[in-house]
């Protein structure tokens, strides 16, 4: 009779041939999502740290604007005449241009903080919506139970002597084998419609 033990090593061999393959497509695919969460993180840091000095900047243009429109404090020799000199005119043109200045980098500043803003919500919400792949759980188990009745009871048989080695061992086996078949099959076909959808 021929040596009965070549069922349950094929068996074996095969299973775990098949689990390592699902399980590299399973941590492949969280480590995707943990390096694409990082990178999402690591975004939104530096956009949270520009947003901050573009604030602190616009904070302290409108502390300049805040002392520029105060009213100066008139001397004695300020008069009608004292306005009239080139000097007192020019030095207003100038405050007015810096002010002008000011307010065009204000305003540019504004604008390029609101941009910031909706970046950072935009990939605040991206960042949350990347969670734990869909069906991971119910992808783990399956390999469980296809490396239990593929691996664990095949092995658990080995050495078998051919005298306790029946026909009933041969259906055990192959059909313990397909159930682990059926299961892991209809967990990727499973995932795959969901990542079509």
């Amino acid at each position: 009779m021929p040596d009965p033990n070549w069922l349950p090593s094929t068996l074996v061999q095969s299973t775990a041939t098949i689990v390592a393959i699902i399980a590299g497509f399973l941590v492949s695919r969280v480590l995707s999502l943990a390096t694409e969460k990082n990178s999402l993180g690591n975004i939104i840091d530096d956009l949270t740290t520009e947003y901050d000095a573009k604030i602190k900047r616009l904070n302290k243009l409108q502390d300049s604007f805040d002392e520029s429109e105060q009213p100066e404090e008139p001397s004695e020799n300020t008069g009608y005449l004292r306005s009239m000199l080139p000097i007192e005119r020019e030095s207003a043109k100038v405050k007015a241009a810096k002010i002008n200045q000011q307010q065009n980098e204000y305003n540019y500043l504004d604008v390029e903080c609101n941009v910031i803003e909706n970046k950072i919500r935009d990939l605040s919400n991206k960042l949350e919506s990347i969670k734990q792949p869909k069906g991971l759980s119910w992808g783990i188990l399956a390999l469980l139970y296809f490396s239990m009745v593929g691996i664990i009871i095949p092995l658990s048989f080995l050495p078998i002597s051919s005298q306790a080695f029946t026909a009933w061992h041969k259906w055990i086996f192959f059909s313990l084998f397909i159930t682990g078949l059926i299961t892991v099959f209809s967990y990727l076909f499973y995932s795959i419609r969901n990542l079509s959808k």
